[in-house]
C-alpha cells in the first residue's frame, strides 16, 4: 500500500485524519494539527516494510514536522538510515490504516474515499 503527499488517512481508533506530508515506497511521515499549541502538529512516521508506526527515535526530536521541508528532511533521514522509527514498545503501534482520502480523490464532481484496510 502507498500513501501519497496530501493523501489524508485515518487509522484504526482515530477520529481525525493525518495528512501525508512526505511519502516514498518505504516510509510515509503524516501529521494532523495539534489544537492546544500553535504551530505544533502531532505526527507519525509509517514504515510499510515492517507495518508499523511511530515516533522517532531521537529523544529531543530535531525535526518539529510543521513544514514540508521538514518533512522532506526527515524522509531523506529515514531513507539514509540517519533516522528510525522508535522500536520502544509504547511508542510504535501495528498499522492499521481504517481510510484513505486520496489527494486528488473526485470523481463525477463527488468526492470519494477508499476503505483500504491492512
Amino acid at each position: 500500500m502507498i500513501l501519497h503527499k496530501g493523501d489524508r488517512v485515518w487509522f484504526k481508533g482515530d477520529k481525525k485524519p493525518f495528512r501525508v506530508r512526505a511519502a516514498n515506497e518505504r516510509f510515509a511521515i503524516c501529521t494532523r494539527p495539534y489544537n492546544f499549541q500553535p504551530k505544533t502538529v502531532i505526527y507519525t512516521i509509517v514504515d510499510f516494510e515492517w507495518g508499523m508506526r511511530g515516533m522517532d527515535n531521537m529523544i529531543f526530536g530535531i525535526y518539529s514536522y510543521y513544514s514540508d521541508e521538514e518533512c522532506e528532511e526527515a524522509l531523506q533521514a529515514l531513507t539514509n538510515g540517519d533516522l528510525e522509527v522508535s522500536s520502544k514498545t509504547h511508542k510504535h503501534t501495528r498499522l492499521e490504516i481504517e481510510r484513505i482520502v486520496k489527494r486528488n480523490s473526485y470523481e463525477n464532481g463527488r468526492r470519494t474515499s477508499a476503505g483500504l484496510r491492512k
